[in-house]
């Protein structure tokens, strides 16, 4: 407010005496969900604010909302990866791609549906060149998403580090594992590596349990696609089904697993995925 003004450092706001946090003295306020409380001692630049990213995953007031248009990679390797988002529509599914943020290349999808109205968009990009940053955006139905940033997986030729993030057991019934993950996934994103977090990641490993229930669609993005939004845009996952995904077929549409070196006979419940380095002695 322009007429505001500045109090006393000893006043009932100090941080010196007394916080108060969302204060209610007549208990007229709802239910309010917070995810997250951060202070700082300066104000933050409208670049830091942007960075500073969304809520992450769904009220329970409104669960069964989808994240629509956040890509999430999936079943990277040194010339491919798999690009799935979330949208009502059914119209359109392509991704614009290529070496820089004009991007210039653009390759068409499928979609199908999930459950009732959830539909699944996917994209495979091929003829990628490995170790190589990309930039893409998901186009579908509803829009375009914000332009974001992959690279491919490297060959045997690499000479560097490789490094995974591994996630288990993070479903929970409550907010309690999500808001773990989601703080996580912003200090991994915004104080180690920021924007470039995809040139010094490779991907994501889930050793699986990644919803409470697999047979309820919600959870699918109120547990697990929410709380990696953070991530899911740069860094592929490779996820493996635990005893909560109980086999159930939500599991296996939303992951793309065919093309994975493993077994063909066993449907996607075993895959492959061989990354290794070229350590060299001098």
């Amino acid at each position: 407010m322009n007429n505001a003004s500045v109090q006393a450092t000893d006043s009932r706001f100090s941080l010196d005496s007394l916080l108060l946090m969302f204060a209610d003295e007549n208990d007229e306020d709802n239910n309010i969900f917070v995810s997250e409380i951060g202070i700082w001692d300066r104000a933050l630049s409208s670049v830091e604010v942007q960075n500073l990213g969304g809520f992450g995953h769904l009220l329970p007031t409104t669960a069964g909302t989808q994240l629509m248009l956040v890509p999430y990679l999936q079943t990277p390797s040194t010339n491919s990866i798999y690009v799935c988002w979330h949208d009502t529509l059914s119209n359109l599914t392509s991704v614009e791609y290529g070496n820089t943020s004009a991007l210039g290349q653009v390759t068409i999808g499928t979609n199908e549906i999930i459950s009732s109205e959830y539909r699944w968009h996917t994209v495979k990009l091929t003829g990628l060149q490995p170790n190589t940053e990309y930039f893409y955006k998901a186009v579908s139905g509803s829009g375009s998403s914000l332009v974001y940033n992959f690279r491919t997986l490297p060959d045997s030729n690499y000479t560097g580090k490789i490094r995974f993030l591994l996630y288990s057991d993070t479903h929970n019934n409550d907010t309690t594992m999500a808001v773990k993950v989601i703080k996580q996934s912003k200090l991994i994103a915004q104080q180690l590596y920021g924007n470039d977090i995809h040139n010094h990641i490779n991907l994501i490993l889930h050793s699986g349990d990644l919803v409470v229930s697999g047979s309820t669609i919600t959870q699918w993005t109120d547990q697990y696609f929410a709380p990696l939004s953070n991530l899911s845009p740069y860094l592929p996952t490779m996820t493996v089904a635990g005893n909560h995904e109980i086999e159930h077929q939500n599991y296996y549409k939303y992951m793309k697993y065919d093309d994975v070196n493993g077994l063909p006979a066993a449907n996607e419940r075993f895959w492959s995925l061989k990354l290794q380095t070229l350590y060299l002695l001098v």
